[in-house]
């Protein structure tokens, strides 16, 4: 029984985030403008959003080349 009353929940309160004025329905409207706003009218959430996925992926790229760079500096060389 619980379940059931826990799933009707969860479905109210994804319908009233999707209304109009709800959280979703917002966030959403942002993502929708921010081609359109360009950088300077763009939510900043959005902002935050793209400059963290640019550090995260310089950071991969970082640490690849270092240890890309360390498997090449440490495989023996064979005399000929």
């Amino acid at each position: 029984m619980w379940a059931a009353v826990s799933v009707e929940l969860d479905r109210v309160g994804h319908l009233v985030s999707w209304k109009e004025s709800g959280f979703l329905y917002e966030r959403w409207v942002d993502v929708r403008h921010a081609r359109i706003a360009g950088w300077h009218g763009m939510a900043n959430w959005i902002k935050a959003v793209i400059s963290l996925v640019g550090v995260c992926g310089f950071i991969v790229l970082l640490d690849t080349a270092r240890t890309r760079r360390s498997r090449v500096s440490t495989t023996p060389v064979r005399p000929r």
